[in-house]
């Protein structure tokens, strides 16, 4: 019996620390304006996708989103 509060109490720490870090990417979501494409995107749309994604709030947003969820994903804590 002394061993499952130990558990219970680290499992609830998970929760609230996913609870928390889901929320900040939800945030990051749904503050972000999403780019419109067009059915069929040009072809030359890639030829400055670096300089693009640097001045992009999306992409800023998912650089600090991004490492967020794929800790949670992977986490084994």
């Amino acid at each position: 019996m002394e061993r499952k509060q130990p558990v219970k109490k680290n499992f609830d720490k998970l929760i609230d620390r996913v609870k928390f870090n889901l929320s900040q990417v939800n945030k990051l979501c749904e503050t972000t304006p999403t780019p419109a494409y067009a059915a069929a995107p040009d072809p030359s749309i890639l030829k400055n996708l670096l300089p693009e994604c640097e001045d992009s709030d999306f992409w800023q947003n998912f650089k600090k989103a991004a490492p967020i969820m794929f800790c949670l994903a992977i986490e084994e804590d």
